[in-house]
């Protein structure tokens, strides 16, 4: 059996293990939705990476449990409270769109632009904007509400405390309850789910959309919204190029009606891995990715992941690769960080480590553009997809290839050589499977 089918098969054990969990979950007296252990992004960072790992090896629960713990203590920095700005008139709205937004996407013209669905908030004043945002920003369109994390000046143990008390005390000191909605995410989806359903209360409103990521403030929503308004229909976009192993994705009990996927291979991997039923999606042409609005690649960067996981043996199997290469055997390389983290401390640290093994290593590299264009990824990082798309040669670095590698048993359009320990190199048998524009 090949390296690539053993690291299926375990994804497959993997996938059913979450989906029993989530099913019997939902028999129980667990509100799934709201819980923030359900929400299982394999990038880390979040409680849900606990019971990924956990149903990969038991023995790495308490590796990363870590993971759980830092969300917790988000109640530190966070306040319970959520900082909404409004400018509403007295229309009634028929729709709601609920995304997320920064200081580039508000305009001139006081308006608001989403780069998710491609579309500005004055072009039909019956909808009505629920933008997530670091910062509140001015606009005067009024059809928008922005909704902002509250962040304390310093660290509160005092909130850490009277949130553990009040999730005890609201769940009638139920363990397995607690466990589920202490961490800061499943408070964070009660706000929002307030605010909205508020509003929604107040307005015939018949559509809610959502660039969907399956987390608890979508899921939690979506569950009281149709409690509410049974006829409201919830209308998904999975907007990226997804992460090579999506197990956040698994079809659960508030999943919207619709889910509109720009890629007929995106659709495949939904139904035959994740459980989705076909009638929920809908193939359409990219929103986001549109051709006249498309990113534009270049060749020869080093493009970094939203999260480092295990830094220290990604910067090892670089170096180990480019000790193999012929000196000038390769284009000189610049370092493109993950924009939303480019501030961060241990992605500065990462950095100056990765140019340091540049420098190591700067006989490998001719400054002669002669030699094969190529572009490396780091860790996991959806903007694979989108260098294949763009007909580029990509080489990812990974140190977790069970959770990372775009798997072609999975990725049917991709094939995948392993080139070194823990690197591979991607080409794309078929364009526009996996983003159609």
């Amino acid at each position: 059996m090949n390296y690539e089918k053993r690291l299926f098969i375990k994804q497959k054990i993997i996938i059913h293990k979450l989906k029993t969990y989530l099913n019997n979950l939902e028999r129980s007296s667990i509100n799934t939705s709201l819980s923030s252990l359900t929400y299982f992004f394999p990038g880390g960072r979040t409680p849900g990476f606990l019971i990924i790992k956990t149903f990969e090896s038991f023995k790495k629960f308490f590796f990363n449990i870590n993971h759980y713990l830092l969300s917790c203590l988000s109640h530190t920095i966070k306040s319970p409270e959520l900082i909404v700005t409004q400018n509403l008139s007295n229309k009634k709205f028929k729709e709601i769109i609920l995304t997320w937004g920064n200081k580039e996407q508000f305009k001139s013209d006081g308006s608001f632009h989403d780069k998710y669905f491609n579309i500005n908030s004055k072009k039909n004043l019956q909808t009505l904007w629920i933008i997530l945002v670091d910062k509140t920003f001015p606009h005067s369109n009024n059809n928008i509400i922005q909704i902002e994390e509250n962040y304390f000046k310093k660290f509160s143990v005092k909130n850490f405390i009277l949130q553990f008390i009040k999730t005890l005390y609201d769940n009638k000191f139920s363990l397995s309850k607690f466990l589920h909605y202490f961490p800061y995410p499943s408070l964070f989806a009660k706000n929002t789910s307030d605010i909205l359903i508020d509003i929604i209360k107040e307005n015939k409103i018949k559509k809610l959309m959502m660039p969907y990521e399956p987390q608890p403030f979508q899921q939690y929503l979506i569950g009281n919204t149709k409690k509410i308004k049974k006829n409201i229909k919830v209308v998904g976009y999975l907007h990226s190029a997804i992460s090579s192993f999506p197990t956040e994705y698994i079809f659960r009990e508030n999943s919207p009606d619709k889910l509109l996927v720009h890629g007929e291979g995106l659709a495949e991997i939904l139904t035959k891995n994740l459980y989705w039923p076909k009638k929920r999606i809908k193939l359409i042409s990219s929103m986001r990715y549109q051709n006249n609005k498309r990113k534009k690649f270049e060749n020869n960067y080093i493009y970094l992941p939203y999260e480092l996981n295990k830094a220290k043996d990604l910067i090892n199997n670089f170096d180990k690769f480019l000790s193999n290469k012929k000196n000038n055997s390769l284009n000189m390389v610049k370092i493109k960080g993950h924009p939303e983290t480019l501030n961060y401390r241990k992605n500065k640290i990462f950095i100056e480590k990765l140019s340091q093994i540049l420098e190591k290593n700067k006989k490998k590299f001719s400054s002669k553009k002669n030699k094969m264009n190529i572009n490396f990824c780091f860790g996991s990082s959806s903007v694979i997809l989108e260098l294949l798309e763009s007909k580029k040669k990509v080489i990812q670095i990974t140190s977790n290839p069970l959770f990372e590698i775009f798997n072609s048993y999975m990725w049917k359009y991709i094939s995948i050589d392993k080139i070194g320990d823990n690197i591979f190199l991607y080409k794309l048998k078929k364009y526009k499977k996996y983003i159609k524009n």
